[in-house]
């Protein structure tokens, strides 16, 4: 029987001795991947953030990782990703690039291709193709949809209230959202 004032109750009753005391290091100094971020363990691998700039017309994504030490996402020298490019060879974001915005998992954005508006939730980036993988907001059909930021005419991210009510630019924009929802559902039966 467990006593509550006994300080290492739990190792006597199911080891029927006291055990002794031993600091594990959750953290090696050779392990590159995590590191010490305000009293606690961050993975160095998990995406926080995406930063879109633009050049020559295009957009451009750089991903800010847990583990980069970056205060302002205006004035950040991050890599710039590009299909096919080894890491050491990225292009720098201070490289004639103009910050246009960043984007987090699951915000609502609208973009054009071509003529056409479509409004997607962001689900993450694949690195490799420099893609965004996303979703419908309405249609759960767990089709991989994928977007390439270079082939956008224009991004914005929308913003959300708590009632689902959309923002564009601080303007409520929610029946332009569900009529281009809409749309693109009334135009892939055609």
């Amino acid at each position: 029987m467990l006593k509550n004032n006994d300080e290492d109750g739990l190792n006597i009753y199911f080891h029927g001795k006291s055990l002794d005391k031993a600091k594990i290091s959750i953290l090696s100094k050779y392990d590159n991947r995590m590191r010490y971020v305000c009293g606690g363990v961050a993975n160095l691998d998990r995406q926080d953030r995406y930063l879109i700039y633009k050049k020559d017309g295009k957009y451009h994504v750089g991903v800010v990782y847990s583990g980069d030490d970056i205060k302002d996402d205006k004035s950040a020298v991050i890599d710039i990703l590009k299909k096919g490019e080894k890491h050491t060879n990225h292009q720098k974001s201070n490289n004639g690039f103009e910050y246009v915005m960043t984007l987090y998992k699951n915000d609502l954005i609208l973009y054009t291709k071509g003529k056409k508006e479509y409004i997607r939730y962001i689900d993450g980036i694949n690195i490799s193709n420099v893609d965004f993988d996303v979703s419908h907001p309405l249609i759960n059909d767990n089709k991989n949809r994928k977007i390439a930021l270079h082939v956008c005419n224009s991004i914005e991210r929308l913003d959300i209230d708590i009632l689902g009510n959309v923002y564009r630019n601080g303007k409520n924009f929610t029946k332009e959202a569900a009529q281009i929802i809409q749309n693109e559902i009334n135009n892939k039966d055609k």
